[in-house]
Order: structure tokens, then C-alpha cells, then sequence
């Protein structure tokens, strides 16, 4: 049995753009699966109630990431993913 490895935000930042959707969670890289078109309906009205929150923090948005602390985390649930993200993702 091999040795488990322990992923880093240097580690998942180096990923190359591979077109999927990767999570990491306590060191364990989780490749996510794409979201579905209901999913994508409240991201984009979720966008256009907060979207003058967001201008106003765009100083800390740069290409690498957001680097600043969040005045606002939101989580949309999705079937899928819906026991990691009320389980391991809520506890972190």
C-alpha cells in the first residue's frame, strides 16, 4: 500500500488548465464534476443580485486568485456533490 500524499495550494495552483474542475480538500485533490444548467441558472442570478458587491472588492481579485479575505462565502448545492459539500466541505 503506498503512502498517501498531501497536495498543497502551490500543488493545486501548478494544475495545468485541463478544462476539468479540480477541489482540494485537506491535501486530497477531488476533480468535480460539471455543474448542470439549473446549477448555472442560480450562479448567474446569484451574479446579478450581488454583482455591485463584487465591483466594489475588485482590488482584491487578481489572475492568480482572490487574495483577500471574503466578506461573503455563498454555495450553491448540487445533487451530486451535495453530501461532500454539507459534510467535509461544511466542517472545514
Amino acid at each position: 500500500m503506498s503512502a498517501r500524499v498531501i497536495l498543497t495550494y502551490d500543488d493545486y495552483a501548478a494544475l495545468p488548465d485541463d478544462g476539468r474542475r479540480y477541489e482540494l480538500y485537506e491535501g486530497e485533490l477531488i476533480m468535480m464534476p460539471s455543474p448542470r444548467p439549473r446549477h448555472q441558472v442560480v450562479i448567474g442570478n446569484l451574479y446579478v443580485l450581488m454583482a455591485e458587491h463584487v465591483r466594489g472588492r475588485l482590488e482584491i481579485v487578481t489572475e492568480r486568485a482572490i487574495e483577500g479575505a471574503p466578506t461573503l462565502v455563498v454555495e450553491v448545492l448540487s445533487p451530486s456533490t451535495d453530501a461532500r459539500d454539507r459534510g467535509v466541505k461544511q466542517a472545514l
